[in-house]
């Protein structure tokens, strides 16, 4: 009887989420340890996990005794990955189609959700959604993820574009719908000067908006006034700004978004350098989303990118020197010490959107440099996010979101790819 009841006792001291078990913790055996901040490699090297956190990394942990031990083999370790620009709701091309546009709000809830966990088994335990809900759905489900509900990466959510009025919108589709929780309930949000820029920001942020989406592309749908005021307002709130640029030789936009102090600035293809060190200096941090021009520019004519959204030769033509400017741009921003974030603009369903991992390796190919795409979507993401205290690195204190990898990512850009093992908040995701 006593050898029964100290199997039973046995068993619950092991048992996941215990007392016990969680202060015994974890001990991962690394064949090498990728410190961002350091722009090290610590190998061999351990970490030990207690709880949601970091608690240690070394060679040598004595700390750990009784930790449960998970050995690796010869892959590397490194922080979870961060997308800072996503669609989570989205199940269209580059250009949003009218299917995408029609689907109800439950259907792009569960395709939010769909495609958030596929993003979590690639290795984002972090990503930044900008943008193209129906109502507020990617909110509730960073929400349910944060609760423990569902099993998705931490979101960072701006649930509309916002720009002016009177302009044409943003890839020509309004998309209005006749209710919702707002009183002008679009894909994209509109307003006519600074009062009612406010307005809608601070409308966003009631519905719990942690980041506003700027959409004025061109610097044609907004003054200056109606910018700072956006930008005033979500700082009033303790909230964050980002601005879309496309592809203006003026760069009208984006002087206007800098000027204003935004946060980061999307896609841009500024080839200005002056607009670049004026970024550097006010630390605004660069997202290129190489990925998303990259992927079409390889796809043949006629390819069914989505649901209702062919890719014709007019589209893929424009594709390669879009992406020409793209990378110059970026290779440009990194020489002027723009601190660039990893953003893939990923915008399709659960089968593909995992694949902007490749965004790793197109900014190294435009940087010239491994570690600054390794940062890029690591501890530079996590410092634009405001996060960097928790996040973006395999350090003590810091929250336990981890990736393993064979091979070693410094040497290898392409072993990214290659994710095999994920630990979010200190919960083994994918083994």
């Amino acid at each position: 009887m006593a050898r029964f009841l100290g199997l039973i006792v046995a068993a619950w001291l092991a048992a996941p989420g215990s007392a016990a078990a969680e202060d015994a913790g974890v001990v991962l055996q690394c064949a090498r340890v990728i410190d961002v901040e350091r722009r090290e490699v610590l190998e061999p090297a351990a970490v030990l996990v207690r709880g949601n956190r970091i608690e240690a990394v070394g060679t040598d942990l004595a700390e750990s005794e009784g930790a449960t031990r998970v050995d690796l083999g010869d892959r590397s370790c490194a922080p979870g990955f961060m997308d800072t620009h996503v669609h989570l709701a989205h199940d269209g091309g580059v250009i949003a189609n009218a299917v995408t546009y029609s689907r109800s709000a439950s259907w792009r809830a569960l395709r939010s959700l769909a495609n958030a966990r596929a993003m979590l088994h690639r290795g984002f335990t972090t990503v930044r959604s900008l943008g193209f809900d129906r109502y507020f759905e990617t909110v509730d489900l960073r929400d349910a993820i944060a609760r423990g509900e569902h099993q998705g990466p931490r979101i960072f959510v701006a649930p509309h574009g916002v720009q002016g009025e009177g302009s044409a919108t943003f890839l020509g589709k309004r998309a209005v719908f006749p209710e919702g929780p707002v009183d002008d309930p679009r894909f994209v949000r509109m307003g006519t000067g600074p009062v009612e820029m406010r307005r809608i920001v601070a409308q966003e942020i009631s519905y719990g908006a942690d980041w506003i989406k700027l959409l004025d592309a061109f610097g044609t749908s907004m003054t200056a006034e109606d910018m700072n005021a956006v930008v005033a307002e979500a700082r009033r709130h303790g909230k964050q700004v980002s601005q879309h640029v496309t592809a203006d030789p003026e760069h009208k936009a984006a002087k206007l978004a800098v000027a204003a102090g935004v946060d980061s600035i999307e896609h841009a293809f500024i080839t200005d350098p002056e607009v670049l060190r004026e970024m550097a200096r006010k630390d605004i941090h660069y997202v290129p989303t190489i990925w998303i021009i990259d992927y079409i520019a390889r796809q043949p004519p006629g390819s069914v990118l989505s649901e209702g959204f062919v890719l014709d030769g007019t589209m893929l033509a424009s594709m390669a020197p879009l992406l020409a400017v793209l990378k110059e741009s970026t290779r440009l921003a990194h020489e002027l010490g723009v601190p660039i974030a990893l953003g893939s603009d990923t915008v399709f369903g659960p089968d593909r959107i995992a694949d902007a991992v490749e965004e790793f390796r197109l900014v190294a190919e435009a940087t010239g440099d491994n570690w600054t795409a390794l940062r890029a979507g690591t501890i530079v993401a996590a410092e634009m996010l405001e996060r960097g205290t928790d996040l973006g690195s395999i350090a003590p204190g810091k929250l336990a979101d981890i990736v393993a990898m064979p091979g070693n990512p410094v040497e290898d850009i392409g072993a990214t790819e290659r994710v095999d093992f994920v630990m979010k908040d200190g919960a083994i995701i994918r083994r």
